[in-house]
Order: C-alpha cells, then sequence, then structure tokens
C-alpha cells in the first residue's frame, strides 16, 4: 500500500466516524427530546370512552378516566355496580360477594378493616341472612376534585328498600349503602364500606 493510499483510507475513515458522531449526537438530543414531552404530556393525557351501562342511566354515558381520577358517570357507575353487588345475596353466595370486594380494596386499606369485614361476613353467615335490595335513590357525596371536573375520591350512597330473610323470617325495610372509592394512579380502589341494613 502507498503513502498517498494510507492517507486516503484514513482520511476516508476519519469522515466516516465525525459522521457516526454527528448521527449520535442528533439522535441523543431527539431522545432528550421526546422523554421530556412524554414526561409532559403523561399526567394530562386522558382517554374518552363511550359504555352502555345498563345499571343507571338509560342513555349510553361517557366515562372520561384519566392517570389523576375520572369524571361523576365512571364514580356513579363502579359505585352503582359494587353497592349492587353486595346488597343483593343468598347466605351461601356471600363470602364469594365479599371476597371480590375484598380484591377491590388496596391492601393497606384492608389490613385495618379486616376485623370488621371478618365480623359482617360472620354475622351474615351466622344468621343466615338472605336479601334483595331495591334502589331508590343514588347519590355521590364527599366529592373531592382535581383539575377540569376530574374525581379523585368520593362516597357512594344508594338509599333502597331491603327484602330481608333472617333465617325462616321475612323482613322489609328501607336502608341504605356506602362506598367509598378512591382513585389511585389509574385504578380505582374500594377504602371502605358500610350499611344500616344490618
Amino acid at each position: 500500500m502507498k503513502k498517498d493510499e494510507f492517507i486516503s483510507v484514513h482520511d476516508k475513515n476519519q469522515a466516516l466516524v465525525q459522521y457516526l458522531w454527528r448521527i449520535v449526537l442528533f439522535e441523543s438530543i431527539a431522545i432528550v427530546a421526546l422523554a421530556f414531552a412524554f414526561f409532559s404530556i403523561k399526567d394530562t393525557t386522558v382517554v374518552k370512552v363511550e359504555l352502555p351501562s345498563k345499571l343507571i342511566y338509560k342513555h349510553t354515558p361517557v366515562v372520561v378516566a384519566g392517570i389523576k381520577g375520572a369524571n361523576n358517570t365512571y364514580y356513579r357507575m363502579w359505585g352503582n355496580e359494587i353497592a349492587l353487588g353486595i346488597s343483593n345475596f343468598t347466605t351461601e353466595e356471600f363470602p364469594k360477594k365479599m371476597e371480590a370486594l375484598k380484591m377491590m380494596m388496596r391492601p393497606s386499606q384492608f389490613a385495618r378493616k379486616e376485623q370488621k369485614f371478618n365480623e359482617f361476613l360472620g354475622e351474615i353467615e351466622g344468621n343466615l341472612i338472605s336479601q334483595k335490595f331495591t334502589t331508590i335513590q343514588a347519590e355521590l357525596t364527599n366529592v373531592v376534585k382535581e383539575d377540569n371536573d376530574i374525581i379523585s375520591s368520593a362516597v357512594f350512597i344508594t338509599s333502597g328498600i331491603a327484602e330481608q330473610t333472617v333465617g325462616r323470617d321475612k323482613f322489609k325495610k328501607e336502608c341504605s349503602y356506602s362506598v367509598d372509592l378512591k382513585y389511585v394512579r389509574g385504578v380505582i380502589y374500594v377504602e371502605d364500606f358500610g350499611s344500616d341494613c344490618f
């Protein structure tokens, strides 16, 4: 190889390295810009979904849910689903319904409420209670709002008529159920529940 050929190959390789460094620098700047863009929009991204709800609405509701919270419709729909789930039961199926409720609770909250939870379950099973609950009125209370009317927590209260069977005796009374809901990073949790039906 002649000296001129060596210098030519060396210059060519040096030019190629400079070109590759420019590409790496440009890609690094693009990655940093995309990272900043992602972090700036991730908290403001909202998914808008239309869902038919046969539970509480005559017309198809618009449900809005994001990272920080959800709209009123979303809370009412979940509150109604949970309240109806735990208020209509037979003695045999009640433990499964309570297990489903337990799975919707945050572990830290369930640890605090476990004794109350077990007492309630024991009372229903011990007294052979069955119930059919008919909703008369439902509302959201203690609503904590974030930006753009997005709700981060609320209490869903449903009032109605409970037709109870305790052993062989039948009773009918007005009572209510409450479900405390909290939205944490895109997931809705049950913080607490209660009823004056028992």
